[in-house]
């Protein structure tokens, strides 16, 4: 019978299907496991589940499913089959019930004792549309023919023919159907019956299709739950395209504690792999670089790994590996564990090829010399400075779509969020703790601007902001859109920038190198708004860089539990204030009593990125806030 069901549902769920098989054979290789998913009723899945934290589970992954499973805490296949039918148009209304149902049985109603036996094992909601048809079959005496037609009339949303079925489900056709009535039930309940059957089934699933969708769901859940690594490997590998979907699942990954290898032209393939602990990074999702290529480069790896970029352009000269190819898999990274740097490469590997062309040309008109001393003339690599860190995380996101090896806000990750209320992992996990409307501070870098013009042709922007724990959506309204376009001009804003300078870089042109514009780093106020998918974005009403010193009109406050008011942090923290001194007030609050004391003012201190680092080994982020002098 499963079978079957994944049979039915094979088109349905194509990808997924082909993320489980991957996953699978992941696992038989890591582990030498042969997964079985077992009775579909292990607790680490519905513990999984409940906790919300469904990236890359088949059709409980959004925002709304996330809260609802939450909310839900599923405890069995069959709360997964019925949550795949609620969470739709119609049934989503009996979603408080059912949840409560669950919770509390003894909070469970029915508008008839003769529904009892149909909806209980659904808490008194009516979920798929057996329900339907078994209700108009047991109350008002339908064959199960006739009981499929009043199915189909309700989910095309036929009035005419519903207005009919409506009295003959009350009183009989007077032919071999006998009514709800003459069976007892009243006509009003009746009629509030028929009406929670029309609401309901105007976007009902029916019972099996619901199945279908939930083993998939378990399936991928069970491979999260107890093979994460492989799972996310596969699922990976399954959008190598979409390089949003890419970075979401690689911070879903970090925050499930999985480090993603950078690419390796050594070790990586095609595909997203899974080594030991760890995901080795996909090539073939690297711009430029097709599986084709990436396959043709395997088999030429399997005689002997690459010893230096002579060595693979030598090795692997082909139409599969053309210019663009290894261009980009130079600045991805992929030939750094070979010893030189990227800026080296990138000036070099032209030449290769330029030599490599020319030698293949002598050799077809046979002017090769005797003695064949090519090897003599090959070109060498130069030295050369790496790219300065921030060019060099820039063209590699251009190619990756991601930041692997780095990201721009690591140098100053500690000072941003001395500015901040909120990291944007707040608003991802459920959001449990943001109210909306109410104002918050966000921090990062932007990523993406989109513009347009309001109806009073006015320009505005929908600009993606980034942090180090994920990214998202802010709405820039005219008011602020001149400020955003002066702080940032949506030039420099437009990440396929780099990379279009790429594009223009000519054959002939080897020292040509993309001028990637200043990352700048923002301080963003704003306003929460839940949409409709139940995910968030900022309405934003500031804008403004981050300051390149912490401002000294501020004051640091200390936020010292007992433990941490010992006579050795004291003398730490002393010494510590010795090294900066400044014109900054410090504060001390006594977390278990709220008293405040300040520090006398020949301890004052210029705060900058190393007190704060200082500051942050010894007591830790949590007690550390910069405040601005009350006035």
């Amino acid at each position: 019978m499963l079978w079957l069901f994944l049979t039915y549902s094979y088109f349905l769920g194509l990808r997924t299907l082909t993320v489980i098989d991957k996953a699978i054979k992941l696992i038989k290789a890591n582990h030498q496991i042969e997964v079985d998913f077992g009775n579909y009723d292990n607790k680490e899945v519905f513990e999984l589940i409940s906790s919300g934290n469904t990236e890359g589970i088949f059709q409980l992954e959004s925002q709304g499913m996330k809260i609802f499973m939450r909310e839900l805490c599923p405890s069995s296949l069959e709360d997964i089959i019925a949550g795949v039918s609620l969470y739709r148009p119609g049934p989503m209304d009996f979603i408080p019930k059912y949840i409560e149902g669950k919770k509390d049985v003894k909070k469970i109603s029915y508008t008839h004792p003769k529904l009892k036996p149909i909806l209980e094992n659904t808490y008194g909601c009516i979920v798929y549309q057996e329900q339907v048809m078994q209700i108009v079959r047991d109350l008002a005496g339908y064959s199960l023919s006739r009981s499929d037609l009043l199915r189909r009339a309700m989910g095309k949303k036929k009035t005419k023919v519903m207005e009919k079925e409506r009295e003959i489900f009350l009183y009989g056709d007077g032919i071999d159907i006998v009514g709800a009535v003459k069976n007892g039930i009243a006509p009003k309940i009746a009629n509030d019956i028929f009406n929670e059957m029309v609401d309901f089934a105007k976007y009902a699933f029916n019972k099996s299709h619901a199945t279908c969708y939930a083993i998939i769901a378990y399936q991928t859940a069970y491979l999260k739950a107890l093979y994460n690594i492989e799972f996310m490997a596969a699922l990976m590998s399954s959008v190598m395209d979409n390089h949003d979907k890419i970075s979401q699942y690689i911070e879903s990954c970090k925050r499930d504690g999985i480090k993603i290898l950078p690419p390796d032209i050594n070790t990586g393939f095609s595909d997203f792999t899974a080594v030991g602990n760890e995901i080795q990074y996909g090539l073939a999702s690297i711009k430029n670089v097709g599986r084709i290529s990436i396959d043709y480069i395997v088999q030429i790896r399997d005689k002997g790994k690459f010893t230096s970029l002579k060595d693979f352009c030598t090795r692997t000269f082909s139409k599969e590996t053309n210019k663009r190819c290894i261009e980009s898999l130079i600045l991805a990274g992929a030939f750094d564990k070979l010893g030189g740097k990227r800026k080296q490469y990138f000036k070099a590997y032209e030449k290769i090829l330029k030599h490599l062309i020319f030698s293949q040309k002598n050799v077809i008109i046979g002017q090769m010399s005797m003695f064949n001393d090519d090897e003599d003339n090959f070109p060498e690599i130069e030295e050369f400075e790496e790219f300065e860190r921030q060019q060099l995380l820039e063209l590699e996101k251009n190619v990756l779509g991601v930041y692997i090896s780095g990201h721009p806000l690591d140098k100053v990750n500690i000072k941003l969020n001395k500015f901040i209320t909120h990291k944007v992992i707040d608003f991802k996990n459920l959001g449990n703790n943001i109210i909306e409307n109410q104002k918050v501070i966000i921090g990062g870098i932007i990523t993406q601007v989109i513009t347009c013009f309001t109806q009073k042709n006015q320009q505005m922007a929908f600009i993606k902001i980034e942090d180090l724990s994920g990214s998202i959506e802010g709405i820039v309204f005219p008011n602020q859109y001149n400020v955003l376009a002066e702080i940032q001009p949506v030039e420099i804003a437009d990440t396929k920038a780099a990379e279009m300078q790429l594009k223009d870089i000519k054959p002939e042109d080897t020292e040509k190198v993309p001028d990637i514009k200043p990352v700048k780093v923002l301080v963003i106020e704003g306003f929460p708004r839940k949409k409709e998918d139940a995910t968030f974005n900022i309405i934003v009403s500031k804008i403004k860089l981050l300051p390149d010193s912490i401002d000294e009109e501020q004051i640091l406050l200390l936020n010292l539990c007992e433990e941490k008011r010992t006579s050795t942090i004291q003398q730490k923290l002393i010494g510590i204030f010795a090294n900066h001194k400044g014109n900054s007030r410090i504060k001390v609050t006594f977390t278990e009593n709220g008293l405040t004391k300040f520090y006398p003012n020949r301890y004052n201190i210029k705060i900058n990125d190393e007190i704060i680092q200082e500051l942050t080994q010894l007591l830790g982020s949590e007690c550390i806030v910069v405040t601005k002098i009350q006035n």
